[in-house]
């Protein structure tokens, strides 16, 4: 069922339960509507008065992140990860906020760790506003990518040793390690975008204490984006120095039957001489004929031999 919370950020730095709709003197309102349905939608239309775009995204599952500045007041959207619900630990969803004011609204599909990360936040904070609690949110969003990407770079660490070992299912591991590392950078450059946004100085909403705060988490953003760009650049170069072991090797191989093919060659060549439908053929019906043969097999394919040994066929490359 859908729930809807409205909690009152007091100066003291308590988050308590309260019914009401405005907030008192040094309080600000903070409702949290968890899994909306069209009664929440409606409530955001009629009685917050919110713009139509704004609580029509709020009913789909665009997770990407933006900001949208209205006359009357702000849309937020952060992507989040949602790992508590699905078996997936790269699975996102979306928290989308509205600022107005004293007044902020978080709508969200389903409890979120990041949320309890902001509550705990926010419950040690003396001054709770309405941009501390959006600070607080896309702090907690961010805090809980780090771990994620520290594991990739483990991952790539294990990947990257065994890359000229030619492993069987090694190709599959660096790809699917590319495909998690860009799904993230797809969550983290918008939400960059977002932090920028609000770390201008031409939005008017946001005063410069406040700004030190998101330069802060627009800071781990791009600390996030450089680290996933390497990890981008060396699965690459990790799948390159792969393929060139794997053809490496095969070249090896496909060098080494070569080999045997020319040494095999003269035996060939003598037999089919020697085997000629031919009244006359040399040495037939001679007594050592067939050791003859044999001899000459054996010499012309020590010499090829030698020839290779002196050209170097032999040697790895």
């Amino acid at each position: 069922m859908p729930e809807v919370r409205t909690l009152v950020l007091t100066a003291a730095g308590r988050i308590d339960a309260a019914p009401a709709d405005s907030p008192g003197a040094g309080e600000t309102t903070w409702v949290d509507i968890e899994a909306p349905g069209d009664a929440e939608l409606d409530l955001l239309r009629r009685r917050y008065h919110f713009h139509p775009l704004a609580v029509e995204d709020c009913g789909h599952r665009q997770r990407r992140a933006k900001f949208e500045r209205y006359s009357t007041h702000q849309f937020v959207v952060l992507t989040a990860l949602d790992s508590g619900t699905t078996d997936d630990p790269l699975d996102t969803t979306a928290i989308r906020i509205f600022w107005r004011g004293e007044t902020i609204v978080t709508v969200h599909d389903g409890k979120l760790s990041a949320l309890q990360r902001c509550r705990l936040a926010l419950a040690e904070d003396v001054a709770p506003g309405p941009l501390r609690v959006l600070h607080a949110l896309m702090d907690a969003c961010v805090d809980e990518l780090r771990p994620v990407v520290d594991a990739f770079e483990e991952r790539m660490d294990g990947l990257e040793s065994v890359a000229l070992a030619a492993v069987p299912g090694l190709l599959e591991d660096l790809l699917a390690l590319r495909r998690d590392v860009l799904l993230v950078r797809r969550i983290v450059t918008p939400m960059a975008d977002v932090a920028r946004r609000l770390c201008d100085p031409a939005l008017p909403e946001v005063g410069q204490d406040h700004r030190i705060y998101f330069r802060d988490v627009l800071d781990h953003l791009l600390v996030l984006q450089e680290t996933l760009a390497v990890l981008v650049e060396s699965v690459n170069g990790a799948i390159t120095v792969h393929a060139n072991a794997v053809n490496e090797r095969t070249n090896q191989v496909m060098k080494i039957l070569a080999i045997v093919s020319a040494l095999g060659l003269p035996w060939t060549v003598i037999a089919g001489l020697f085997g000629m439908n031919f009244e006359l053929v040399p040495l037939s019906h001679h007594p050592l004929g067939f050791g003859l043969a044999v001899v000459l097999c054996l010499a012309a394919s020590g010499g090829m031999v030698v020839l290779a040994w002196r050209e170097g066929w032999f040697k790895r490359t």
